[in-house]
């Protein structure tokens, strides 16, 4: 009996000591088997990560990518970005409306996958109404004023303006010691190209109702340039005889300091008198202006008026000048100023003074 209840109990505490020995393994490799072999659920997610982040910043080739390239791989393939429309935006922003429609059209040509589409379209759109009203209402009517841009280009004194604009002026010359000049007329844009006037002045030959148009072929806010065809036609007092007077014109702003302004022009003034017949005046003469601050420029400016008697024995007549000013624009930029001394520096013949004081008032309509 002793000996089968010593088994028996020996039998009962087997299971007890096989779970002291796992507790006791548990305790002496605590934490080692998850620090020597890692979560492979946990390592995953971190590969998953790590190699994520790079293939966001791979193009198709397998290459990585910085911000600029990839903005140069969409201007190659056609797209543009923020700061290449804005750029362009300013580059064409003084141009005229027809030219801004021009340029946006060859814009969407060089970027068809632009993502300013929608607002170029609008843009276009706009620009395109206000031609049209434009082209429908004339100057000084509809929304297309203030589509208009105006080349600005300096107005001579003792010259003819060739720049077509809606504007009255009036002046006065006085020189020593008995020659008086006094002029008024108004001027109406028919189109931007397109001009006539009418008005009345004392030339050399006497006083002298006329009537007349300028033509501008080119006349471009982008480059600045202006070509114009003027014809006047007049009729002198006393004596009495009609005259038509042909010219051509060419100016140019160039982006120097504040605006310089050089034009020249040129032509013949044809006299029709009862006797001789007729007589031709060569006219011309050329300007240079200065916009030396917001509110005032200088200018000098000099002006042919010659005559060929028709003999080659003697000397042609001619009575030139040179002239020096100021011009005052105000605030309002409707208006300018003008004044400015004369001197003759050849003549021959004729002398119509020795000198004079002159000046102008030129209102924009």
């Amino acid at each position: 009996m002793p000996l089968i209840a010593s088994l028996v109990l020996l039998l009962a505490s087997a299971p007890a000591l096989a779970q002291d020995d796992d507790d006791f393994l548990d305790d002496l490799f605590e934490g080692e088997e998850d620090d020597d072999i890692p979560d492979e659920r946990e390592r995953t997610e971190d590969e998953d990560d790590f190699f994520g982040d790079e293939e966001e910043e791979e193009d198709e080739s397998g290459y990585f990518l910085d911000e600029e390239e990839e903005n140069e791989e969409a201007i190659r393939a056609g797209q543009d970005n923020a700061s290449t429309y804005r750029a362009f935006q300013k580059k064409i922003q003084d141009y005229q409306p027809e030219e801004q429609l021009a340029a946006w059209e060859e814009y969407l040509l060089e970027y068809p996958f632009s993502v300013f589409q929608d607002q170029i379209e609008t843009e276009m759109d706009e620009i395109a109404k206000d031609i049209y009203s434009e082209r429908i209402t004339g100057p000084g009517g509809g929304g297309g004023d203030a589509m208009r841009q105006e080349l600005e280009l300096a107005v001579p004194l003792l010259l003819e303006s060739i720049d077509p604009r809606s504007k009255l002026r009036v002046g006065f010359e006085w020189g020593f010691p008995a020659y008086l000049n006094l002029l008024v007329d108004g001027e109406y844009q028919i189109m931007r190209e397109l001009s006539a006037h009418a008005g009345i002045r004392r030339r050399y030959t006497g006083w002298n109702p006329e009537v007349g148009v300028k033509y501008s072929p080119i006349k471009s806010t982008r480059t600045g340039t202006v070509v114009s065809g003027l014809l006047d036609v007049h009729m002198n007092t006393n004596p009495l005889f009609p005259a038509v007077r042909p010219q051509l014109g060419v100016g140019q702003i160039f982006k120097l300091g504040g605006g310089l302004h050089v034009q020249a022009q040129g032509g013949v003034d044809l006299e029709f008198w009862a006797d001789p017949g007729m007589q031709i005046r060569y006219i011309g003469g050329a300007n240079i202006f200065y916009q030396a601050a917001e509110n005032v420029g200088v200018f000098a400016e000099t002006s042919t008026n010659m005559k060929a008697p028709g003999g080659t024995d003697i000397n042609t007549f001619r009575f030139n000048i040179v002239t020096f000013g100021l011009r005052f624009v105000p605030n309002d930029s409707k208006s300018q100023v003008g004044i400015s001394a004369n001197v003759p520096y050849s003549t021959n013949y004729w002398s119509y003074h020795y000198g004079a004081v002159q000046a102008d008032l030129n209102y924009f309509l």
